[in-house]
């Protein structure tokens, strides 16, 4: 491992950080809970909720994509390198990375899928909608964790140069993101998730540094 002085770098960290900081602005929807307890009682509560933490992630990233392209021409979606062509045996890599982890969780639901876990067997309507918001939320959520496992692996690239690829994006999500989930989040196997992030970021190299193919198959776990 051998290190290099290159100060662009540390505007890679900053991006990243300031995506993370997206994932936790969340967190202002309870500054609106009690405007939205005043629709049907409350009974909308958690699917108002979800709605605005949707559209205000929507909104963070359209704002960061827009500003760093037309004041730096910065292409934070890293879409000219996405054009390259995958190997067979990198999609079969893929292919096999992506299921690893839903098998996993899948045999310890007692082999079926985590959204079939998820929505049970006597589902009600209101139920339904809450949680097609919760899969709509992710969306925008596992976009912005696509993006900064981009940032970083790239910042950390340009002062860090090893014999073999790190997943230096997916540490980083890893300890940020995945971090802030286990502790928020009442998630059945917490843990689990909290080193998924490892995964997207070896899905992320894996691509050729593809951040929609990074962000599909990210959706993919966390949905199935």
């Amino acid at each position: 491992m051998q290190f290099k002085k290159d100060k662009s770098a540390i505007n890679y960290f900053i991006l990243a950080l300031i995506c993370f900081l997206f994932i936790i602005s969340a967190l202002s929807a309870s500054l609106f809970t009690p405007l939205f307890k005043k629709v049907n009682y409350g009974q909308r509560l958690p699917l108002l909720n979800a709605i605005y933490i949707f559209i205000l992630w929507i909104i963070e990233i359209v704002v960061m994509i827009v500003i760093l392209y037309k004041k730096n021409k910065f292409d934070i979606l890293n879409i000219k390198r996405e054009k390259e062509e995958l190997s067979v045996l990198r999609i079969l890599i893929l292919f096999g990375i992506t299921l690893a982890p839903i098998f996993l969780i899948s045999g310890l639901l007692g082999w079926k899928l985590k959204i079939v876990d998820d929505l049970g067997e006597r589902i009600t309507g209101d139920f339904l909608t809450f949680q097609l918001c919760e899969y709509g939320k992710a969306i925008p959520k596992l976009f912005i964790v696509a993006i900064m496992i981009r940032l970083f692996q790239d910042g950390m690239e340009k002062i860090v140069i090893t014999k073999y690829q790190i997943p230096w994006g997916g540490i980083f999500v890893m300890l940020t993101f995945g971090l802030y989930e286990l502790l928020t989040y009442d998630h059945s196997f917490g843990i689990f998730y909290f080193f998924f992030p490892l995964i997207y970021g070896t899905i992320y190299l894996v691509s050729k540094r593809n951040v929609f193919i990074t962000f599909l198959l990210s959706f993919f776990i966390y949905l199935l």
